[in-house]
C-alpha cells in the first residue's frame, strides 16, 4: 500500500503540468521594470548632472546644463515667484564674473558679461517684482562688479564697465508696465 501510494505520488509529480515557456530570470524580460529602471537612471543621473552643474562657470562643460536648469525653473515657477528666480539668476551671473576673475579666467569675462546683461533683462521683464527689490540686488551687483573692476587686467575692464552700465541703467527702470504704473502713482 505504501509502495502504491509513493509510486502514485512520483508518477503524478512527473506528469504534472509544466509551463509552456520558462520565464527568463533576466531583468530585461520584464518590460515594465526595465522601463521604470531606465527612467530612474535617467532622472537620478540627470538630477546629479544638474546638481553638479550648479557650480560651473562659462566655458565649463556643464555650464549649459546650469543655465538650462535655471531657465526651466524660471518657466515652471509660479508667476508670483518668477521675479525671485530671475533675481537669483542675475545674482549668479554677477558672482560668476567675480569667480572668473579670481580663477584668472579673465578671457571669459566678455561672454559672462553678455550673460549678465541677459539676466538683467529677464529681471526687468518679470511681473510681481517691485522695483525697490530689483534695485537692492542691483546695488549688490554693482558692489561686486566694482570690486572685480579693480582686479581685472586692462583688457577685461571694458567688459566689466559694460556690466556696471547695464546694472546702472536697470536701476529705477522696469519693462513691466504694471509696475511702472504703480511707481508713477
Amino acid at each position: 500500500s505504501d509502495f502504491r501510494k509513493n509510486a502514485r505520488i512520483r508518477m503524478l509529480n512527473r506528469i504534472s503540468p509544466q509551463p509552456m515557456f520558462q520565464r527568463s530570470p533576466a531583468f530585461f524580460a520584464k518590460p515594465f521594470q526595465f522601463a521604470l529602471a531606465t527612467l530612474m537612471i535617467f532622472l537620478l543621473g540627470g538630477t546629479g548632472t544638474v546638481f553638479a552643474a550648479q557650480s560651473s562657470l562659462p566655458s565649463d562643460t556643464l555650464y549649459p546644463v546650469k543655465t538650462a536648469s535655471e531657465q526651466t525653473l524660471l518657466v515652471i515657477a509660479p508667476p508670483s515667484f518668477r521675479g525671485q528666480v530671475a533675481l537669483m539668476i542675475a545674482d549668479r551671473r554677477a558672482n560668476e564674473l567675480k569667480r572668473l576673475n579670481a580663477l584668472g579666467r579673465n578671457n571669459q569675462i566678455p561672454n559672462a558679461v553678455s550673460a549678465y546683461e541677459r539676466s538683467i533683462k529677464q529681471v526687468q521683464d518679470v511681473d510681481h517684482l517691485p522695483q525697490e527689490v530689483i534695485d537692492q540686488h542691483l546695488v549688490t551687483h554693482q558692489e561686486v562688479l566694482n570690486e572685480v573692476l579693480q582686479k581685472v587686467p586692462e583688457q577685461a575692464k571694458p567688459a566689466i564697465e559694460k556690466a556696471i552700465d547695464a546694472s546702472n541703467n536697470a536701476r529705477g527702470k522696469t519693462n513691466n508696465p504694471g509696475i511702472q504704473n504703480r511707481q508713477n502713482h
